[in-house]
């Protein structure tokens, strides 16, 4: 742009000096002229001419240094200001939104019904995946896993059983769990089909119901089991009249296990239900056969569990 104004300037002056060169040229060729009555008649005339035609009028603009300085000082703010609004276009355009990566779906739901089918990612399949308490007899007829839609244990000698399938896939402040177990002949009524929650590395918390119709609840405390102790606690026992003695009968439990408090259920009848102070609280879940009468034959089966929010 400032080559532009200088430019202008270079031929406004040209115009001018041209304007002034035929002036004095006119001059000097009257001056020149023979015969002066003649030249001044024929100036007279042309000035007469020149005074009626439209007279053109040329305005010209002399910059000054400021001036110039100042012209020069606007474009450079003007290119300033353009580059600065688009570098802040471009730099305040939202970068493009991140796409949400979806959690994959747990193949363990926190609640609903498992009814043994079939092996279950959740559960324990087999007795090798079982924790027991006590060391196992190596006898074949030993047995515990899915087998004929149900979660089955057999214990076929003497000894005291506490085996349990534990499921820890998903930790539970308070849950309830509802199993539904039946009696497989031959076997003896102190079969203590057991229903555990809060089970965590401190321990867990039971309840035992055997087909004679009597129930057990227990905290079993590994810490004690460390030092060589007896790790189960003892905290109520007494009487289920609505238990099914029979083979083959179903007998369903609800074990409620809350932050404080601990319930129990036996084919929809309230047995017990009592406050426990300073409860281990958040594990898993867990179903088994627990048994101190050494008796046997024992073999019961878990026909179906639903775990639901505690009530």
């Amino acid at each position: 742009m400032k080559k532009l104004f200088v430019s202008f300037l270079v031929l406004i002056s040209a115009t001018s000096l041209a304007c002034n060169l035929s002036a004095l040229q006119s001059k000097d060729k009257s001056d020149l002229s023979p015969n002066t009555k003649s030249s001044q008649s024929a100036t007279e005339i042309t000035q007469q001419l020149v005074t009626e035609m439209p007279q053109a009028t040329i305005a010209l603009f002399v910059a000054t240094p400021k001036a110039t300085q100042e012209l020069t000082q606007a474009v450079t703010e003007q290119k300033t200001v353009e580059a600065t609004t688009e570098t802040s276009a471009e730099t305040t355009q939202a970068p493009p939104a991140a796409k949400a990566t979806p959690e994959p779906a747990s193949e363990c739901p926190k609640f609903g019904v498992e009814e043994f089918d079939n092996a279950s990612p959740c559960w324990p399949s087999s007795l090798e995946e079982m924790k027991s308490i006590t060391s196992l007899t190596s006898s074949p007829n030993e047995f515990a896993g899915i087998r004929n839609g149900a979660l089955e244990f057999k214990h076929v000698v003497s000894d005291e059983v506490y085996l349990y399938a534990f499921n820890t896939a998903n930790t539970y402040q308070e849950v309830a769990i509802e199993a539904t177990f039946i009696k497989i002949d031959p076997s003896f009524n102190q079969n203590g089909a057991t229903i555990a929650c809060q089970v965590n590395d401190s321990g867990w918390y039971e309840v035992r119901v055997e087909s004679s119709g009597s129930f057990y609840i227990y905290r079993y405390d590994a810490s004690i089991k460390l030092k060589g102790g007896n790790p189960y606690i003892a905290i109520a026992q007494g009487g289920a009249p609505g238990v099914q003695s029979g083979a083959g009968k179903e007998n369903t439990i609800r074990w409620t296990c809350k932050e404080d408090s601990l319930a129990l259920a036996v084919n929809g009848k309230d047995i017990w239900n009592q406050e426990v102070r300073g409860m281990e609280t958040g594990g898993g879940i867990g179903l088994g056969l627990a048994s101190a009468s050494g008796k046997y034959p024992l073999n019961i089966a878990f026909e179906k569990v639903e775990i639901s929010e505690a009530r």
